[in-house]
């Protein structure tokens, strides 16, 4: 996949993700985790660099099990605010990976961008995929635009898909 062609929200940019951009990736899966392993009472510094040694070890696995994804950095009014990694199937468009900031959780923009990912998959008669925490708050929103778990997860985290919208009466699938 080289280009998505999605309509974002005013104001609202992608573009691919640079070498530059490693210190906000970084930081946008600490901020992400943060709060699950607040319990452990950890110092902060302790906590930032097991986070940043996670993140290495995600970013070695998506090159490994994803290779050739796009990897994409949202801004608003040209400041970076979020991640959409995305890998392009055959038959299915993985959302691999989509994180935003805390201030711009909260506020459509994820379900602006999972409703344009959707609508891309729909005209390529694609299927969505993507892995969730069980229990994470965003299973809701993935349930609202459509998602549906297809199984019972390995405990920890569960598939869920977005259906393939059937070709039109009277159009090419």
């Amino acid at each position: 996949m080289t280009a998505i062609t999605f309509a974002l929200p005013p104001g609202v940019q992608q573009r691919a993700v640079r070498a530059e951009d490693r210190a906000f990736l970084e930081d946008l899966f600490i901020d992400t985790r943060r709060d699950t392993l607040a319990a452990a009472g950890w110092p902060e510094a302790q906590l930032r660099a097991f986070l940043a040694d996670q993140y290495r070890l995600q970013q070695h696995h998506y090159a490994t099990h994803y290779p050739g994804a796009a990897q994409f950095i949202i801004e608003r009014e040209a400041h970076p605010v979020g991640l959409l990694h995305l890998h392009a199937g055959a038959h299915d468009l993985r959302v691999v990976d989509i994180a935003l900031e805390p201030g711009s959780r909260n506020s459509g923009l994820g379900a602006a961008l999972l409703r344009a990912v959707c609508a891309q998959a729909a005209d390529e008669g694609r299927t969505v995929s993507l892995h969730v925490a069980i229990g994470n708050p965003a299973c809701r929103l993935y349930q609202r635009l459509g998602f549906q778990a297809t199984d019972p997860g390995d405990g920890v985290y569960q598939k869920m898909v977005w259906p393939a919208e059937p070709p039109h009466p009277g159009t090419d699938p």
